[in-house]
């Protein structure tokens, strides 16, 4: 009872003070706070962070997972993880995308799996890039609303959690101004005769539809390698199946 009774205290005693940490970092950003996580508004973008797990069982860790809301309307993926034993096969081969960002530790380090390549290089700027740096078994992925980052573990203290919020709220907070700068970099058209010519968006359009369609391709080809690696493991489990099958016969 007495050992009980202090893994109790000490569980309680670390729970206390995450819950403080939680509440000085939002109180920083004008959220709330609980044991379990915040929500608050970060650099002008809605963001959440959440004290989670993965796994089950003995595999079961502990995670933190900070949230960010993504502007609506515009192309955009980003996937973002430690490099695996096989992903070098799947580029090569055309299953697997990896946007290079020229920066040789970041690109060794993590699979970028991410479209427009163009937006999220600007968006990975040296602040997010420190972060990753410090945080090498982070993942990063996003859906139709939501930018997710990951980050191992509870115990963070008070400015590593502000740097989490902070990493993901740039990025979604930056996409509006990150699209901007690439239209800005579509060379001006005109046409018309000499003389009365008048501008022409065609070219800027058809790089806002080449951004649509890089975003799309890199759906497809995540949709198709998932289903590949389904088959694989269906094929792989009847194998074993039907190898202690005939084993024991």
């Amino acid at each position: 009872m007495l050992v009980l009774g202090v893994l109790w205290f000490l569980s309680s005693a670390r729970s206390d003070a995450r819950k403080t940490r939680l509440q000085k970092v939002a109180a920083q950003i004008g959220g709330t706070a609980s044991s379990a996580g915040l929500v608050g508004k970060h650099l002008g973008v809605d963001v959440t962070l959440e004290l989670g797990s993965r796994g089950s069982g003995k595999n079961r860790s502990s995670w933190t997972f900070v949230e960010a809301v993504l502007p609506p309307g515009y192309p955009f993926s980003m996937h973002l993880r430690r490099h695996g034993w096989f992903d070098e096969g799947k580029i090569a081969a055309g299953n697997m995308v990896d946007v290079q960002l020229g920066d040789p530790e970041l690109d060794a380090a993590f699979l970028i799996e991410a479209a427009p390549a163009a937006l999220i290089c600007r968006l990975l700027d040296a602040d997010a890039r420190a972060f990753l740096r410090q945080h090498q078994h982070a993942d990063v992925s996003t859906d139709a609303i939501e930018l997710r980052l990951a980050v191992p573990g509870w115990e963070h203290p008070e400015e590593v959690i502000l740097q989490a919020l902070t990493f993901v709220a740039r990025i979604a907070g930056g996409i509006r101004e990150a699209t901007a700068a690439l239209d800005a970099e579509v060379p001006a058209a005109a046409s018309g005769p000499v003389f009365r010519e008048h501008p022409d968006d065609r070219p800027l359009q058809e790089a806002r539809a080449a951004r649509v369609a890089e975003v799309a391709k890199l759906n497809q080809v995540q949709k198709e390698r998932a289903s590949r690696e389904q088959s694989f493991y269906v094929v792989l489990l009847v194998l074993l199946v039907l190898g202690f099958v005939a084993m024991n016969r």
